[in-house]
């Protein structure tokens, strides 16, 4: 019998970070040499002669500090439910790897179960790619996709992928470019409980917003076939419109997109394309124009000096794409919306992420003639 029993009892208490529990396990048995490995982060640097609208990062109120990421080799680690939450051999849960949106580690769903499936054991190594928000087109691009592009460059074997249930049709038309065969593949349900011989964790990399360049090359080396395809696609000036997302719209986008057609862009929503159609347009683009949001992670595969205007609402401004645009060499601008009353809670960051944009047309006409567009 197992010390968690026969696998079916959930876990009552949690470590905080998989390094947490490196350092628990490393003291109950000795140490053991390469159970956690940290990749140190590539300092950021950035130009400011390049940017014509003043590019200060204390303007950015998330910038902060970028977490760690590393690998870590949890042998008989458990992945449990739809969300591949971690739950380690003392059966606690490690919450850096099993988030849930909107809750605190002691309100994780796997508390609350009076029982867990029966355990599945896998045999061989299996590299942990569950992301809560891998449905979304950006945290797809840069948490999951990069965390295999991680595990190449560490040379690490894997036999499968531990991911989310594939949702979106970008998910598999992206892991067919990369050459991910269905058969590696374990999606995670909610009777999904496994036992895996060599658990090989990596938390999401960019889950902060501080993406990292060599996730930027990664990507545009990756689909550099679709991007050399490039040919004009619907138009050198794009405006991406979320008026089909769920929350976070441009709340008078018609005036908007009035003005932007007066500049000739056309109006594209990208979740009507697939993947190779939306690398060939951004890398064909000479303006992209766009609220904040996943869309523009396409960004990426754009040409050097490509000008990128985002909107944001002043309540959720992230340093996300600006960072991108870096290390991309794009021009980058940024519009602030108008400022509307929230409430200031815990739980006022589901407002804050989900906060509508109203967009100055005069602001945005000024804007449009400092970045050159004419």
């Amino acid at each position: 019998m197992d010390r968690w029993d026969d696998g079916t009892v959930p876990p009552k208490d949690f470590y905080n970070s998989t390094a947490e529990w490196a350092a628990a396990a490393d003291r109950a048995q000795g140490v053991v040499a390469g159970r956690y490995r940290e990749c140190p982060a590539e300092p950021f640097r950035y130009d400011p002669g390049r940017f014509r609208q003043a590019m200060d990062p204390a303007m950015w109120t998330m910038f902060g500090e970028p977490l760690p990421y590393y690998i870590a080799f949890m042998p008989d680690g458990r992945v449990w439910g739809e969300n591949g939450a971690v739950i380690s051999p003392d059966n606690k849960l490690v919450w850096d790897v099993s988030h849930e949106m909107y809750r605190l580690p002691q309100e994780h769903s796997v508390f609350a179960q009076e029982r867990l499936p029966p355990v599945t054991r896998l045999p061989g190594t299996a590299a942990l790619l569950t992301y809560v928000g891998s449905s979304n087109y950006f945290f797809w691009m840069f948490d999951v996709l990069a965390r295999m592009e991680l595990l190449r460059r560490q040379g690490i074997t894997v036999d499968k992928y531990l991911i989310n249930q594939k949702r979106q049709p970008f998910q598999d038309e992206t892991l067919a470019a990369l050459g991910v065969t269905p058969d590696r593949l374990i999606e995670c349900g909610s009777d999904t409980h496994i036992c895996a011989a060599n658990l090989v964790i990596t938390p999401a990399v960019a889950y902060t917003g501080h993406v990292q360049k060599w996730v930027c090359d990664f990507l545009r080396e990756q689909f550099a076939g679709w991007r050399a395809a490039a040919s004009g696609g619907k138009g050198e000036r794009l405006y991406i419109s979320r008026s089909r997302a769920r929350y976070r719209h441009v709340r008078n986008e018609e005036e908007v997109a009035a003005l932007l057609e007066r500049y000739g862009f056309t109006r594209i929503h990208c979740e009507e394309y697939p993947v190779a159609e939306q690398v060939r347009m951004f890398a064909s683009a000479q303006v992209i124009v766009a609220p904040h949001g996943a869309g523009l992670a396409n960004i990426v595969f754009c040409r050097p000096g490509t000008k990128v205007v985002e909107f944001f609402s002043p309540h959720w401004v992230r340093q996300t794409y600006w960072m991108i645009s870096c290390h991309c060499d794009l021009d980058y601008y940024y519009l602030l919306g108008e400022k509307r009353e929230l409430v200031y809670d815990v739980w006022s960051i589901r407002h804050h992420i989900q906060d509508d944009i109203v967009v100055d047309l005069g602001r945005l006409a000024e804007l449009l003639k400092l970045a050159g567009c004419t």
